[in-house]
């Protein structure tokens, strides 16, 4: 993981991030990430069926 990050991000942002995530809002962030990412795969994969619907009546 830290190659993957390293490789999107300077040590001084970083470094940064590290405060962010040890603050409340950042905890906070942190816990509810998985949450979020899930929710938000959802409904991009409900708007691509949606657009599928549309674009098949064109076809």
């Amino acid at each position: 993981m830290a190659d993957l990050y390293m490789g999107e991000f300077t040590q001084p942002e970083i470094q940064e991030l590290v405060k962010f995530y040890n603050t409340d809002l950042g905890k906070k962030l942190a816990s509810k990430q998985l949450n979020l990412a899930q929710r938000g795969m959802a409904m991009g994969q409900s708007w691509g069926i949606e657009v599928q619907g549309i674009a098949a009546k064109y076809n």
